[in-house]
């Protein structure tokens, strides 16, 4: 098969005289469901880094300082406040990571868990 909207096994024309290039392309459920996720999940990712920018960019706001000591103090603070969000976010997303296989495990376990149950009664 070709990968472009397969109507016929054997190629050419189907059995309804229709071109290959007439038809939609065959997609799995299992295909959309992972679009669907990818696309929650860049949502998610875009979210938390617009409040990241919008965060360094207060904290790039313009201040008066009457000494080093007290300029360095403040740098340092929003050189931390920084390194916490970035830490933050990358927690969240190895932790986005790690749920996705749980919940995939978790609902295959179930589903079989339960056939298999049903089937004992």
């Amino acid at each position: 098969m070709s990968g472009k909207g397969e109507c016929s096994a054997w190629g050419g024309k189907t059995a309804w005289g229709r071109q290959e290039e007439d038809c939609e392309p065959i997609v799995s459920f299992v295909e959309i469901m992972s679009e669907d996720l990818a696309d929650s999940l860049n949502e998610e990712e875009k979210k938390k880094e617009e409040e990241f920018l919008r965060a360094v960019a207060q904290s790039e706001a313009e201040r008066m300082y009457t000494n080093d000591e007290e300029m360095a103090r403040a740098l340092q603070r929003e050189f931390d406040r920084e390194y916490d969000l970035s830490v933050r976010l990358e927690e969240e997303k190895q932790k986005a990571k790690k749920n996705i296989g749980t919940s995939l495990f978790t609902s295959f376990y179930d589903y079989f868990s339960h056939s298999l149950t049903t089937k004992m009664l």
